[in-house]
């Protein structure tokens, strides 16, 4: 099975819900601004030719393959297509598991990203960290649901 978190960068909330799934981070209620920070993959500065391109972030406990994906604004286009092409291609779908990191995004995360953009990258990353810190317990809840969904138990 290859799960693939999935949202507008690939290396925010993505990344943050892979690291969960890894076990790289703990599954707790509160996090600190510092654990999100030694993400290792979360605000790398990929290339924009890499978006749409699953980024392989390594295996949880079970050998379940777990990815990152840029999607952009397609967060309802990019699945669809993807179930299309494994259809046409005769892959079966129920061998990908598509997670919507996106919709956990807040205002404070989309801030702290679009400062970044526009070259401010310490106080964009200050206030990305500290949005998805808030956020991160609705991200392990849905990590769980994932993670029993693949009869792996809880995080």
């Amino acid at each position: 099975m290859r799960i693939i978190y999935y949202c507008s960068t690939g290396v925010h909330l993505a990344a943050l819900m892979a690291a969960i799934h890894l076990g790289h981070i703990p599954a707790q209620v509160k996090i600190k601004p510092e654990q999100v920070n030694r993400i290792e993959w979360f605000d790398l500065r990929l290339p924009a030719s890499k978006a749409g391109s699953p980024f392989f972030v390594g295996r949880d406990e079970q050998g379940h393959e777990v990815f990152t994906m840029a999607v952009g604004n397609e967060r309802l286009l990019a699945p669809k297509t993807i179930r299309g092409f494994l259809n046409l291609c005769g892959i079966p779908a129920h061998d990908l598991l598509l997670v919507d990191a996106q919709k956990y995004a807040t205002f404070g995360i989309k801030l702290g990203s679009y400062l970044q953009r526009l070259g401010l990258r310490a106080l964009g990353r200050s206030i990305l960290v500290n949005a998805i810190c808030q956020v991160y317990p609705n991200c392990v809840r849905q990590v769980m649901r994932v993670k029993e969904e693949l009869g792996s138990g809880p995080v």
